[in-house]
């Protein structure tokens, strides 16, 4: 059974079975009515490897998260590992089996305090290539947790699942020899799962949509033009 529940705006989030699915710009305002009483203090960052894009066919959204959950059924979790997906045409999903106040199963060490967030799609060498939409989400993703949680955007929030041992030991960056996975891709992001690729890229790019939603203004344009 399929329910639809209409927000403000007029968009209507879509709720069936053991998932929600969100799009984008209706992610904040409903982010912000949800209760989160569990310490949240890790966002994690993955890719889901398989399913890739080769199996978004662009209204499967339900039945991709349903496989997930099967799938992490089979393997002895007690539902599916992550809290949140992106989609690559930009969609959210919200596993309400795994809701926020509800640890993860996403990387052992970091689950107490984390959030799961899955990435539809294969990022390793000769895999995906994220879409404009994906990143768009991603980003806007990470910003809203970052200010619903009043966590600040840098690489002690906001972790890779490669900067982690597979006995869960942190070691905030990948290392070939000690790294669990290569997860999020050693092309995520189209520059690596790297700490420095991290700091050069995606987090500020994190920042400055959070700066944008609590409208902050950068002032290095305002520099610019009075030294002109």
């Amino acid at each position: 059974m399929m329910l639809g529940f209409t927000l403000l705006g007029g968009h209507t989030l879509i709720q069936k079975g053991n998932f929600i699915v969100l799009e984008r710009d209706e992610f904040r305002d409903w982010l912000k009515k949800q209760s989160i009483t569990r310490v949240i203090d890790s966002l994690q960052v993955h890719h889901t490897w398989e399913p890739s894009y080769d199996n978004f066919k662009g209204s499967n959204h339900f039945q991709m998260l349903e496989g997930m959950r099967t799938s992490h059924l089979k393997r002895g979790f007690d539902d599916i590992a992550q809290q949140l997906t992106t989609f690559p045409d930009g969609k959210i999903g919200y596993s309400i089996k795994r809701p926020f106040n509800k640890a993860p199963a996403g990387i052992k060490g970091d689950n107490a305090n984390g959030l799961c967030i899955e990435n539809i799609g294969n990022f390793n060498s000769g895999g995906d290539t994220l879409s404009a939409e994906q990143k768009k989400t991603i980003i806007h993703l990470y910003a809203c947790l970052a200010e619903k949680l009043k966590l600040s955007v840098n690489a002690k929030h906001i972790t890779y699942h490669c900067w982690w041992t597979a006995d869960g030991t942190y070691i905030g960056d990948y290392d070939i020899k000690r790294s669990a996975k290569t997860c999020p891709g050693d092309k995520w992001w189209g520059d690596g799962h790297s700490l420095a690729a991290a700091k050069k890229n995606f987090l500020p790019q994190i920042q400055a949509e959070l700066n944008r939603l609590k409208g902050i203004l950068s002032l290095r344009p305002l520099i610019l033009l009075l030294c002109q």
